[in-house]
């Protein structure tokens, strides 16, 4: 894509141990590592799920946030066949788009998981989290499946490792200690940026976003990438 190439590349890695791991990237750094057995097709997850229940997040093709961030954003539940159906066969029904996210599907469905788990590490960042902030224990195992859709510019509060079992997807990210260059909105949505589109900001409104530095990549169909907790990506 046009808007890919400018940032920082993150580093990739083809036999990444647990050891070098810790010592050079866990809450420090992103990377990408191949994976060696991803399992869960799309072919295999649209027949052995086709009739369960799944929350769909919806909004307005017109509307260009495409995101939970829009005016017209709404969720469904449906089958897994019925999403297929209108949201990724058809790309869009009735002029909205669809987005199955954060479904956790491995606690419903047996799948061998991805050789990443292994790399789910507790760092010590989470036992030093403010008072108040939100803070998970063990492992979430979730889910995302769409098609030309968009997660905007936030971030978690714990170290996120992303699996592409098909497809590929486009990740922009931004260091924590770069967190007021990237305008966080305040209140209940203080994890999200109040910056709509960062591959073209309006510098008017947002002027730091225009020299602050950030890492990029194209997750392809087989690969896993790290995001250290905190840190802000934006997913399309």
């Amino acid at each position: 894509p046009a808007y890919f190439g400018g940032g920082r590349t993150i580093s990739v890695e083809k036999d990444l141990t647990e050891d070098r791991f810790k010592a050079e990237y866990l809450t420090k750094a992103p990377v990408v590592m191949r994976v060696k057995n991803v399992n869960l097709t799309e072919d295999i997850l649209r027949r052995t799920g086709a009739e369960r229940l799944v929350p769909v997040e919806t909004c307005n093709v017109a509307d260009k946030k495409r995101s939970y961030l829009c005016d017209s954003w709404d969720r469904q539940v449906m089958s897994l066949r019925e999403y297929y159906d209108d949201y990724v066969e058809k790309d869009s029904t009735n002029g909205r788009s669809g987005y199955l996210a954060q479904w956790p599907l491995l606690e419903q469905i047996s799948f061998p998981v991805p050789d990443v788990e292994r790399f789910c590490i507790h760092s010590k960042t989470d036992d030093e989290a403010p008072e108040g902030c939100e803070k998970e224990e063990g492992s979430l195992k979730s889910v995302w499946v769409g098609a030309n859709t968009i997660s905007p510019l936030h971030h978690d509060p714990y170290e996120n490792w992303i699996v592409q079992c098909w497809g590929r997807k486009y990740f922009r990210l931004y260091d924590f200690k770069d967190t007021s260059s990237v305008y966080p909105m305040s209140g209940a949505r203080c994890n999200t940026s109040a910056v709509e589109d960062p591959l073209k900001p309006d510098v008017r409104k947002h002027p730091l976003m225009k020299d602050v530095a950030y890492w990029e990549c194209i997750l392809e169909e087989g690969e896993a990438l790290y995001i250290p907790r905190h840190w802000w990506h934006y997913v399309r």
